[in-house]
C-alpha cells in the first residue's frame, strides 16, 4: 500500500459538509430546505465521433437537458403518447462504391420513451494500490426496434471516447462557496505554469473544481445488454479513465509512417517480469560500477540535430526502434558541440550535456541531461540519460501522437513539481551505480568517488533539493541517471514477452531504481489527484508530510456540533495473509517489538491505550510502562547505529572492490537494512515512511465533489485510541447515482499513525 499524500481536505468542502450536517436540525433556512428537497442529480453521457474529442455526437447524448425535450415528454409534436414518424435510409457498398439506399417512412407507435440512463457509478482510486479509475453506465432502451441499432453503433464500440458528468443543481450546495479553493489545486496551477499550451487553470477549475459536479473522461472498454420481460433492453457500458488507458499504450513505433500504434491490453492478461532483487545484476552485460567522469558542460545548437520523426528500421524491428530513436537523440547530443560541429573522440570523453533541442518545453529545464564517461580510471565508458529525459521522450514521441486521448494526457515527472519528489535519506547512495546513480553526495569511499553538487562539476544536476532555510530536503527522481544499456536490456526483454507497453516499460525502470536505492524509492504510474487525465510517475514510498495539515473530523452523530452527514459507516480490520506474525508481536514482550519484522507497526502498538473501569469511574493509560517505552526507544536507536555502521563499511568495501559481485550484494543488503532504521528515533522514521496499519473505514454521504485520495480524516465515532494515535487517508472515492436520482459518494480510507 502506498503512502502517497498527506493532504488537508479542501476548506470549502469542509464548510459545505459542516453546513449539510447542520441542515434540518440546527439550521432551517431556505437554503437548507433547498438542499434537502432539490438535490436530484442529473447524469449526462457525451460520446465523440473523433479521437480528439472535439466533435460530439449530439443525437446520441444521453441525460442532461435531453430528457426534458422531444420524445421524452408525453405531449407535443413528438410526444411519446402519440405516433411518431421518422425515416430510415440504409446505404450499401457494392463494387467498391457506396450506394444510397431508399428513404423509408417509419412510425413509432410503441408509446415508449427513447433510451435513458438508469444508473451510474464513477470510481476514482489510488492507482498504486491497484485501483482503476472507471465508470459504469446502465442504459435502458425501452423500444429496441427504434433505438437498438443506433445505440449499438455509438456505444457498443470499445475505444469510443466519452465524457460522463454527474451534477446537482447549484441549490444543492448549502455553503457560501460553489467551487473548491485554490489551495486544493496547487499542483494543477503549477502544471499550467509548466505546460501553458496544455493546461488552462480556469478550464480545469470549471471542469474539476465544482462542489456540485463530477466530470469523468474515459474510453469505452466493454458492454453488455439483456432483454427484459417487457422486451425492453438494459445495456451496461464500462469506461476506463483516460489515464488508466494510456498506461497500456504500446511503445512500438511504426517506422513506415512515423506515427505510433495504440495497443490496448486487458489488465488481467498483461504479464509482469519482476526482478529478483537478490540476484539482480548477476547476469548483467555491464561489468563496472559507475562513478565520477570528468565533466565539461556544453550548449548544443538545436540546428545540429537531425530529424527524428521517422526511423529507418523495417516493421520486423519496430520493437527496437523505440531504443534506436532515443539513442539517436542521446548520441547526437554527445557527438555535436555547441556550434553544431562534430566533437573529436577526446572532446567527447567525460562530460555531461543538456538536451537543448527541447528547451521550449519548460519541464525540460534542469532535468534533461546526458552523461558519457568511465566508471573509474582506465575503465569502459558508458552512456547515461536522466529519468527526466526518458519521460519527456515518451511524452513527445509516444503520448502526443496517440489518438483518442484527452489533451491533458501526459506523464509528469519533473523536478519543478512538489508531487514528483522522494524522501531524502542522509546516507542514501546507489548500490548499483553502473546501472542507476544519484548525483547527490560529495563523499567518497575507498577508491570510489560519487557525483557531487558541491564540487567544481556544478553543471551536473543534483538529485537533492532544499527549501530556503535548508531544513527540508528531498530527492529528485527526475535527475536520476540511467545507463542506456539498461534501457536497451529492458526493450529486448519486453520484446521477448510481447508486452511493450508504457506501464510495463516504466515498471522495469522503477525496478532498477528500487534496487539501486535499497528499496527506498519505488516509482509507480498513478493518476494525478486533481487532474484524472494526467499521470504522475511518482515515488509511492514518499510521504508528503506537512505539519500544517489538520485532519478533518467528519460530522457524525446527531449530537455532534455540526450534526451528521453520514448515511452509512463501516470500520474493519483486514490483516495480511501472514497475520500470525502480527499476532506474535502483539503477544510478546513490548520491548522486543522494535526488533521484529513488522517494526513499522510499533508506533501504533506502543501508544495504544488501555481503559480500567471500576464502578462509574474510568482510568485511561498507556498499554506499557515508561520503562518499557524507554527500552524500546533505546533498542531502536542502537539498531540505527548498528546498521548505519554496517552500511558505511559496505560502502568502503564496495569502493575498494567495485567489480566484485559480493561487494555489490553486501552493499545492497546493508542499504536495505539501513533504510529500515534510517534515523535514531521511531517518530522521525515514521515521518519518513509513515507505515500503514491494516484497518480501514468506509462511509457514504450525499454526493459531493472535492475529496482527493490522500486527504486525511478522523472520526469522532471511533474509540479514543484511534482518534488520538491514528489518522485515515482516503484511497478511493466512488460516486453513484441510482434510478431515483440520488447521488451518493462513498469514501474508503486506510489507517496509519498520526504524524505530529
Amino acid at each position: 500500500m502506498s503512502d502517497i499524500f498527506y493532504s488537508q481536505v479542501d476548506g470549502n468542502l469542509q464548510e459545505e459538509l459542516n453546513a449539510r450536517g447542520r441542515s434540518g436540525r440546527y439550521s432551517r433556512t431556505t437554503r437548507d430546505l433547498q438542499f434537502m428537497l432539490e438535490k436530484i442529480a442529473n447524469v449526462q453521457l457525451i460520446p465523440f465521433s473523433d479521437n480528439e474529442r472535439t466533435k460530439q455526437i449530439d443525437a446520441a447524448i444521453l441525460g442532461g437537458n435531453t430528457v426534458r425535450t422531444g420524445e421524452y415528454l408525453p405531449s407535443g409534436p413528438n410526444g411519446y403518447v402519440s405516433d411518431r414518424t421518422y425515416t430510415t435510409q440504409e446505404n450499401t457498398i457494392a463494387n467498391g462504391q457506396i450506394n444510397q439506399g431508399t428513404v423509408s417512412p417509419q412510425v413509432n407507435s410503441s408509446r415508449r420513451i427513447p433510451p435513458y440512463i438508469s444508473s451510474c457509478d464513477i470510481t476514482i482510486g489510488d492507482n498504486s494500490n491497484g485501483l482503476l479509475n472507471n465508470a459504469t453506465i446502465n442504459i435502458m432502451i425501452p423500444n429496441p426496434e427504434r433505438d437498438l441499432n443506433f445505440i449499438e453503433s455509438v456505444y457498443f464500440r470499445p475505444g469510443r471516447a466519452c465524457n460522463v458528468i454527474i451534477e446537482h443543481p447549484e441549490t444543492a450546495v448549502v455553503g457560501d462557496n460553489k467551487l473548491l479553493t485554490d489551495k486544493t489545486l496547487p499542483s494543477t496551477i503549477k502544471l499550467a505554469e509548466l505546460y501553458p499550451n496544455v493546461f488552462n487553470v480556469d478550464e480545469l477549475k470549471s471542469k474539476y473544481g465544482k462542489l456540485n459536479s463530477i466530470a469523468f473522461d474515459g474510453i469505452i472498454t466493454s458492454f453488455t445488454f439483456d432483454y427484459q420481460l417487457d422486451m425492453s433492453i438494459q445495456a451496461t457500458i464500462t469506461l476506463t479513465g483516460t489515464s488508466n488507458i494510456y498506461t497500456d499504450i504500446s511503445l512500438i513505433i511504426d517506422s513506415n509512417t512515423g506515427t505510433d500504434l495504440i495497443k490496448l491490453k486487458n489488465k488481467e492478461t498483461i504479464k509482469s517480469n519482476p526482478i529478483n532483487l537478490k540476484n539482480f545484476g548477476a547476469k548483467s552485460t555491464l561489468t563496472n560500477p559507475y562513478t565520477k567522469p570528468k565533466l565539461t558542460p556544453v550548449t548544443v545548437d538545436p540546428n545540429a540535430f537531425k530529424n527524428y520523426s521517422t526511423a529507418d528500421a523495417p516493421i520486423g524491428t519496430i520493437f527496437s526502434s523505440f531504443y534506436e530513436k532515443l539513442n539517436q537523440e542521446v548520441q547526437e547530443t554527445i557527438d555535436f558541440n555547441e556550434t553544431g560541429k562534430p566533437r573529436s573522440e577526446a572532446e567527447k570523453r567525460g562530460f555531461t550535456a543538456e538536451y537543448k533541442k527541447i528547451q521550449e518545453i519548460q519541464q525540460a529545464k534542469g532535468s534533461i541531461w546526458a552523461a558519457w564517461g568511465p566508471p573509474y580510471k582506465n575503465a569502459q565508458y558508458y552512456k547515461y540519460i536522466t529519468l527526466g529525459w526518458l519521460i519527456d521522450f515518451i511524452n513527445r514521441v509516444i503520448i502526443t501522437k496517440v489518438k483518442g486521448l484527452s489533451p491533458e494526457a501526459k506523464v509528469v515527472c519533473t523536478a519543478k513539481s512538489d508531487l514528483c519528489v522522494s524522501t531524502f535519506y542522509e546516507y542514501l547512495t546507489s548500490c548499483n551505480p553502473e546501472r542507476v546513480f544519484f548525483p547527490k553526495t560529495s563523499e567518497s569511499y575507498g577508491d570510489l568517488e560519487w557525483y557531487s553538487d558541491t564540487d567544481s562539476y556544478t553543471n551536473l544536476p543534483t538529485c537533492i533539493r532544499a527549501d530556503d532555510n535548508n531544513e527540508t530536503r528531498v530527492m529528485l527522481p527526475t535527475n536520476f541517471f540511467i545507463n542506456m544499456e539498461v534501457i536497451q536490456e529492458i526493450v529486448k526483454s519486453l520484446q521477448e514477452q510481447q508486452n511493450f507497453t508504457l506501464s510495463a516499460f516504466l515498471t522495469q525502470i522503477s525496478n532498477e531504481i528500487y534496487d539501486a536505492s535499497g528499496r527506498a524509492i519505488y516509482m509507480k504510474l498513478i493518476t494525478h489527484p486533481e487532474i484524472p487525465n494526467c499521470l504522475l510517475f511518482y515515488d509511492v514510498n514518499k510521504v508528503s508530510f506537512d505539519t500544517k495539515v489538520k485532519p478533518y473530523a467528519v460530522p457524525m452523530f446527531a449530537n455532534h456540533k455540526y450534526g451528521t452527514v453520514i448515511r452509512d459507516f463501516k470500520f474493519s480490520a483486514k490483516l495480511p495473509s501472514d497475520a500470525s506474525s502480527l499476532a506474535y508481536v502483539v503477544s510478546q514482550d513490548p520491548s522486543e517489538i522494535a526488533e521484529s519484522d513488522i517494526a513499522p507497526y510499533v508506533a501504533f502498538m506502543y501508544t495504544a491505550n488501555t481503559i480500567e473501569r471500576t464502578g462509574p469511574h474510568e482510568v485511561i493509560s498507556n498499554g506499557i510502562t515508561q520503562e518499557d517505552l524507554d527500552k524500546i526507544n533505546k533498542i531502536y536507536k542502537d539498531s540505527h547505529k548498528k546498521y548505519l555502521k554496517q552500511y558505511i563499511e559496505a560502502l568502503v568495501n564496495f569502493g575498494n572492490k567495485p567489480t566484485l559481485l559480493e561487494s555489490r550484494t553486501t552493499l545492497r543488503d546493508a542499504l536495505e537494512k539501513h533504510i529500515q532504521y534510517p534515523t535514531e528515533t521511531i517518530k522521525q522514521s515514521n515521518q519518513l515512511n509513515a507505515p500503514v496499519i491494516p484497518f480501514d473505514v468506509e462511509f457514504t454521504i450525499d454526493g459531493v465533489n472535492g475529496f482527493r485520495y490522500g486527504d486525511v480524516l478522523t472520526f469522532d465515532a471511533l474509540p479514543t485510541r484511534y482518534k488520538r494515535n491514528a489518522v485515515f487517508s482516503i484511497v478511493s472515492i466512488v460516486h453513484t447515482v441510482g434510478s431515483d436520482g440520488q447521488w451518493t459518494t462513498t469514501v474508503r480510507c486506510i489507517m496509519r499513525p498520526a504524524i505530529d
